[in-house]
């Protein structure tokens, strides 16, 4: 395992390929699910590379969407997200 993998969560998803991010406002990290129900903690800027790993061109678009309403139901097929229920 390089370097940069123990940093980052897994660029090859599986499962129904859709991640969530969990924050709360004044939070500067999120937390990621896995669809394997694995958990990573990320800064907001480690959070873009990984969006940009994983290959979404305006990773900024879906961090604002976390920040401003704090979980979020994101696809790594289509970079597309939606607001989700915290419960």
């Amino acid at each position: 395992m390089t370097q940069m993998e123990q940093l980052f969560p897994p660029i090859q998803i599986g499962g129904n390929e859709k991640l969530k991010f969990f924050a709360d406002y004044y939070d500067e990290e999120v937390l990621i699910l896995m669809p394997n129900q694995d958990s990573y903690v990320l800064s907001y800027d480690r959070l873009k590379v990984y969006l940009k790993m994983l290959g979404d061109k305006f990773p900024d678009r879906v961090m604002d969407f976390v920040k401003n309403f704090g979980s979020v139901l994101y696809s790594v097929i289509d970079y597309s997200y939606m607001r989700m229920d915290k419960d």
